[in-house]
């Protein structure tokens, strides 16, 4: 786990960019540095950069020491020909394999490191390699001969990259804020994006970023350059899921698969040379993690993380010592203040470089911290359960729509009428009926329920003024309703933002933070589960992972049948600190409706209107906007 960036000059010029990236990613890997130059003609890896040498590009690394912590893993890393050049960000589980595969065809190997493996199977099968891998990763390879950079995404982006271009270069970076440093990349907003974010939380799906001028490159892509041309960019897709088949299984098998998958997925993940916790809600993903890591290694000392808000009914925190008892790891535990939140509201911002959804990411943000205070380096977490086992409230709104649109309107009333009966349900009529509104219908039907598409705080003419159609993108796929709300929730609405939520609040405590629900052969499989395997007749979420979880996981757990996620009190620490959001709701923002919105709290405040999440996306609307001097 690293941070990288690189730069792409159109012709030789002198640049501080190595510099200034290498500081501003130093707290993705404090461990060690290293820079390549190449001028052109010859590639040389460098320690410290010189800034009144021209180059032709640089490759920036920041480490963190995680496989093969010894020199040898130390990057740039180049090919022993030195036509092959490396900067890499994330892990490949299965180094070892790929490894003995590679030496049955005649390579050497100087380290023990996964980023050579990842090196040679470049040099052995170029991007067809990437497939190969089960990992997370972002990195930036440089071929002398073709003169050529390749920029590599992973499956699901659980690794970022971004990247600017204008006349005279062409930059990358894993974090957005040094692309910011080059010229006509900063300060100015993407009208789309900020809409979307306004008006739903939505961000990180697809190229595009909150700022115009810098994009991301996408998951499951790869972008090659040109050095002698560095405004021509060739994108492409290196995988797609595969969703529509789906499978003639039993329960039982599809049950036992399941297991199997996701032990085999764990035990990749806990390979490491240096100590592995794991971050613990409490909930069954989480614990599924922690009490699969104890069944594989029944000695391993393993540490756990958990937030434990303190208010009773979003608290998790006897499952957490359920879970942590069973599996006998011991806990350490996070509570927060109120005060806690504002007094780290700027330095939260600066971490993420873009706004984001809730507090529950800052309490994310203390459970990395207090993971590296007690020096943990790696952290296992269950990020992608929820999108793949249809874990939200609203999967079991499209299952029933599933079933009525192919007739079986028995089964759907059934379902409907049990589901009912679950906590946190309160919503499913409504959230049903969507499935079946005409897309004309849908601008007025969001107004009738109190939704409008452009709501009142909305300073609409400043969005107009740029030339923005004012509703919510929403791609349609062709695969059927419940599995396509799946795919979308790993595509866009849900998983790009958590991921890049995840990476940052762990880099920023230089913890790796590893996901293992995200593996293509974990997702693809649980895709082409029948539907009833994934939410049975009784509402039951994550039906085939509970069972199969069966006797790793303790039955308490299991047999839950509430949701919370990973809830903080957010209405109650705002208005905690009511006195210094409205200080914050007193700057002015060309984005916002300052009036309507200053009515809005005030009716918030005093319980005549619903508080939720549109109250964060304000406040760090305003400071984000601050903080980066973003232009109207």
């Amino acid at each position: 786990m690293c941070g990288i960036a690189g730069i792409v000059f159109k012709e030789q010029k002198k640049t501080q960019f190595p510099v200034i990236a290498s500081k501003m990613l130093e707290h993705r890997g404090p461990d060690d540095e290293g820079f390549l130059a190449f001028d052109g003609k010859c590639a040389e890896k460098i320690k410290g950069w010189n800034i009144d040498k021209p180059a032709k590009m640089a490759l920036i690394h920041r480490r963190l020491s995680v496989i093969d912590i010894s020199d040898n893993g130390r990057q740039p890393m180049s090919s022993e020909d030195a036509r092959f050049h490396i900067v890499f960000n994330g892990e490949i589980y299965n180094y070892i394999e790929l490894r003995n595969e590679l030496k049955v065809k005649g390579y050497n190997f100087f380290s023990n490191s996964d980023t050579e493996v990842l090196l040679k199977s470049w040099m052995e099968w170029g991007a067809e390699s990437i497939n190969k891998f089960v990992g997370m990763f972002a990195f930036a390879i440089f071929d002398k001969i073709k003169n050529e950079l390749c920029l590599v995404r992973d499956f699901f982006g659980i690794k970022p990259l971004y990247y600017a271009f204008d006349d005279s270069f062409f930059a990358f970076s894993s974090e957005i804020q040094p692309l910011l440093k080059l010229n006509k990349a900063r300060g100015k907003v993407n009208p789309q994006r900020l809409y979307e974010y306004l008006r739903t939380g939505m961000t990180d799906y697809g190229g595009d970023t909150m700022f115009l001028n810098i994009n991301q490159l996408a998951p499951s892509h790869y972008l090659k350059i040109k050095l002698n041309n560095h405004k021509e960019l060739e994108i492409k897709r290196y995988y797609e899921l595969k969703t529509g088949k789906i499978l003639d299984i039993s329960f039982e098998e599809a049950k036992k698969t399941v297991r199997e998958l996701f032990l085999e997925s764990v035990s990749l993940h806990l390979r490491s040379d240096v100590p592995v916790g794991t971050a613990l809600s409490g909930g069954v993903d989480s614990s599924s993690i922690v009490c699969g890591a104890r069944y594989l290694d029944p000695l391993h000392e393993i540490l756990a993380f958990s937030f434990i808000p303190d208010e009773p009914s979003i608290s998790e925190e006897k499952y957490a010592d359920i879970a942590s008892a069973y599996a006998n790891v011991k806990i350490h535990k996070v509570f927060i203040k109120p005060e806690d939140l504002i007094s780290d509201l700027e330095d939260l911002i600066k971490v993420h470089g873009e706004p984001f959804g809730s507090t529950s990411i800052y309490a994310q943000y203390r459970v990395f911290k207090l993971a590296r205070e007690n020096n943990i380096k790696v952290m296992l977490d269950g990020q992608g359960a929820d999108e793949i086992l249809g874990g939200y409230a609203p999967y079991t709104a499209a299952r029933i729509a599933s079933l009525v649109r192919s007739g079986n309107y028995a089964e759907a009333f059934d379902l409907y009428r049990n589901a009912q009966k679950l906590p946190g349900r309160n919503g499913l009529f409504k959230n049903t009926a969507k499935y079946f509104i005409p897309e004309f219908f849908k601008p007025l039907a969001y107004k009738a329920v109190g939704n409008d598409l452009i709501p009142k705080w909305i300073n609409k003419g400043w969005f107009v003024k740029n030339n923005l159609v004012c509703k919510i993108n929403e791609e349609s796929y062709n695969f059927n309703i419940f599995k396509n709300e799946l795919l979308k929730g790993l595509q866009k609405t849900y998983i790009p933002a958590l991921l890049r939520y995840e990476d940052r609040d762990s880099m920023a405590h230089s913890v790796e933070s590893r996901v293992p629900f995200l593996t293509v052969k974990l997702v693809e499989f649980m895709l082409s589960l029948p539907e009833k395997y994934i939410i049975n007749k009784n509402g039951e979420t994550k039906y085939i992972f509970k069972e199969a979880m069966r006797g790793i996981v303790p039955d308490k757990i299991l047999d839950r049948k509430d949701k919370i996620g990973f809830a903080t009190p957010e209405k109650k620490w705002l208005q905690a600190v009511s006195l210094r959001v409205e200080g914050m709701l007193k700057e002015e923002s060309p984005f916002l409706n300052m009036k309507e919105l200053k009515n809005e709290w005030r009716d918030i405040a005093n319980g005549k209107k619903h508080f939720n999440f549109r109250v964060w996306r304000w406040l760090n609307l305003i400071s984000w906007s601050k903080i980066y001097e973003i232009e109207a």
